[in-house]
């Protein structure tokens, strides 16, 4: 049951942005610097979502019978920089003129709204007018989904080990939300480490503890983001609430294969010509701070949120069920 509601919540979480998306097919006529500007703002807020709630207490659990099963979602807003990148115009040359036909622009990212044409290069235009010809049309621009916060669910098994230590695991089966989407699939796992124990003083209500978590997330078949996280984090625990946070450092790097064509007069893509295409994007996050509080509402059920100031500041909220 819990699994079932998991996969509705990030269906109706994910579809909307990726079938608004179509990567595959917005990419097929973007050259490399366009497919760049266009996609690193998903690497950039992919990469805050996945690296967000990932703890929400420094305490290491019980070894072996200690465990804590989390379902959580993290909110990303997006700035408005992210929206608009600038696009290089196809290479396509009128042969009258010899000079490319469409201008570059300044146009939506994957985030953005609707995409701004290439318009006709005047000298072109006026040309082929001049032959008594019809100029071309302007070169359509990807759209974007049109996002101002990216919401991201996820669920999460702690478990406790001998010798203060914790693992973490995160796990989304393959799903497939449209044909045209391909499979999204998720995964992560990570370590925690109880610093406190190796101090030679008791501190009955503080904890810290160390942590390292990577993760791995794939969609629509020729994009993968792989996510590296490593923070210090403590917790002091009272009687029904728990203060915690923490400093972190954190990357995020997305890798994508893909064909891109090249495109005639007419913007119409050239399906004989063609090349494969590999991308490369690191994120611009870097090192993150997170507070927040924990609530125990019941003996074995609590909720938490925090809020992390980074180069993408995130909110996370969730609840938890374990011992």
């Amino acid at each position: 049951m819990f699994k079932n509601f998991l996969l509705i919540v990030i269906i109706l979480c994910m579809t909307g942005l990726l079938m608004a998306i179509s990567l595959e097919e917005k990419l097929e006529v973007l050259e490399k610097d366009n497919a760049k500007g266009y996609l690193s703002p998903f690497v950039n807020v992919i990469g805050t979502g996945l690296n967000s709630g990932l703890y929400n207490s420094a305490k290491t659990l019980t070894p072996i019978i200690g465990f804590n099963l989390k379902i959580s979602a993290v909110l990303i807003p997006i700035p408005d920089s992210d929206k608009i990148y600038y696009a290089k115009a196809p290479k396509a040359i009128d042969p009258l003129t010899g000079k490319k036909i469409w201008e570059d622009v300044e146009t939506a990212t994957i985030f953005g709204g609707k995409g701004t044409p290439h318009a006709v290069n005047s000298v072109v235009k006026e040309a082929f007018i001049a032959a008594g010809k019809i100029p071309p049309d302007p070169f359509k621009s990807a759209n974007g989904s049109d996002f101002s916060v990216l919401p991201l669910p996820c669920a999460s098994l702690s478990w406790g080990l001998p010798f203060g230590n914790e693992v973490l695991i995160r796990y989304m089966p393959p799903i497939k939300p449209h044909e045209e989407v391909g499979d999204i699939q998720f995964y992560g796992f990570g370590l925690k480490h109880d610093l406190i124990q190796w101090l030679p003083i008791s501190l009955p209500v503080l904890d810290v503890a160390a942590q390292f978590v990577f993760q791995n997330f794939k969609a629509a078949d020729i994009l993968e983001i792989s996510t590296k996280s490593i923070n210090l984090h403590a917790s002091a625990t009272l009687p029904i609430v728990s203060i915690y946070g923490g400093l972190g450092y954190e990357s995020a790097n997305l890798e994508a294969s893909y064909t891109v064509y090249d495109v005639d007069a007419d913007g119409e893509k050239i399906s004989d010509n063609f090349k494969k295409e590999s991308l490369k994007i690191s994120s611009e996050n870097d090192f993150k701070a997170t507070a927040g509080l924990k609530f125990s509402i019941l003996p074995f059920v609590n909720v938490y949120g925090d809020y992390s100031v980074a180069k993408y500041n995130s909110i996370h909220a969730g609840i938890g069920i374990g011992f």
